[in-house]
C-alpha cells in the first residue's frame, strides 16, 4: 500500500543514503545492522522494555529502507543483496513476533498466525515474480506498513495495556488479506 507513495518517500532517503555511501557503508552492512537491531528489539520486547523495543523496531525499519537506497546510489544492486535482504527481513519479523509471544504481550495463537501471514506475504511475492508476474508490490500490508503498525502499538502499549495484543490481531487480518490480494493478482495476470 505504501508503495504508491514510495517514490515520494524514497526521495527523503536520498540524502541520508548519500551520507552513508560517503561514509563507506554497503547495502549488505545496513541489512545486517537492521537484522541486529531487530534482534535487540526482540530482546527488549522479551524483557518488557516496551518503549525502547519500539524505537529499535523503527531503527530496523529505517535501515531496511536505507539499504535499498544505498544500493541504488552506490550502484551495488546485486542478486545476492536482494536475497540477503529478504532473508534478513524474514528473520527480523520472526524474531520480533516470537519475542512478543514469549513475553506474553500476545497469545501464541495470534502470534503464530501473524508470523505465518508475514512470511506468506513475502512468499507470494517471490513465487509470483518467479512465475513471471511483474509489479508484485501490491497489497494492504507490506513490510513497511506492518512495522509501522507494530511500532505505533508498541508506543501505545506504554499508555494502554493490550495495544500490542490488538495490533498483532490486526497484523494477522491485514497480512492474510494481503496474501489473498496477491493470490488474486497472480491468478489474474497468469490467466
Amino acid at each position: 500500500m505504501l508503495n504508491k507513495i514510495k517514490n515520494k518517500v524514497s526521495k527523503l532517503f536520498n540524502l541520508p543514503a548519500k551520507i552513508l555511501v560517503n561514509m563507506g557503508f554497503t547495502p549488505n552492512l545496513l541489512t545486517f545492522l537492521g537484522l541486529l537491531f531487530s534482534i535487540f528489539s526482540g530482546l527488549l520486547y522479551y524483557f518488557r522494555y516496551i518503549f525502547y523495543a519500539g524505537i529499535l523496531v523503527l531503527v530496523s525499519g529505517l535501515l531496511d529502507a536505507l539499504d535499498g537506497a544505498v544500493a541504488r546510489l552506490s550502484g551495488k544492486i546485486t542478486a545476492f543483496g536482494g536475497f540477503f535482504d529478504s532473508v534478513a527481513d524474514r528473520y527480523s519479523d520472526a524474531i520480533i513476533l516470537a519475542s512478543i509471544i514469549l513475553s506474553g504481550l500476545c497469545d501464541i495463537f495470534w502470534g503464530i498466525l501473524a508470523i505465518i501471514g508475514c512470511f506468506l506475504v513475502s512468499y507470494c511475492r517471490a513465487r509470483g515474480e518467479a512465475a513471471g508476474v511483474k509489479k508484485m508490490s501490491i497489497g494492504i500490508a507490506e513490510r513497511p506498513e506492518r512495522l509501522i503498525i507494530l511500532a505505533l502499538a508498541t508506543f501505545l502499549e506504554v499508555f494502554f495495556s493490550k495495544a500490542i495484543y490488538y495490533a498483532v490481531i490486526l497484523l494477522v487480518a491485514l497480512s492474510h488479506f494481503t496474501v489473498v490480494q496477491r493470490i488474486y493478482y497472480v491468478w489474474k495476470n497468469l490467466r
